[in-house]
């Protein structure tokens, strides 16, 4: 017969450790500066538009499309409708 996980787990009193208290460390602070980083797509439509024509062509940023924008279309031209918003 195999042993089952339960024969493997023993339990160990806390007293019986002998951990220091700087050996553990609190929790990291949330890091609020991520959160008003401008994102990836923000950076390059910039670069793009100040480009200008030196944008190199096969570089295309497509526009974020958020569902909301697209709930009251049909659904069988909703498809067809979101291809034709990726840029080309």
């Amino acid at each position: 017969m195999r042993a089952s996980a339960a024969h493997y787990l023993r339990i160990v009193p806390r007293s019986s450790l002998r951990v220091k208290p700087s050996a553990i460390t609190p929790a990291p602070a949330p890091q609020v500066t991520e959160l008003h980083q401008p994102t990836i797509i923000d950076v390059l439509t910039k670069r793009r538009d100040a480009a200008g024509s030196q944008w190199p062509q096969n570089l295309r940023i497509e526009p974020v499309l958020k569902r909301e924008a697209l709930q009251n279309v049909r659904a069988e031209v909703r498809s067809d409708l979101k291809a034709l918003l990726r840029e080309r």
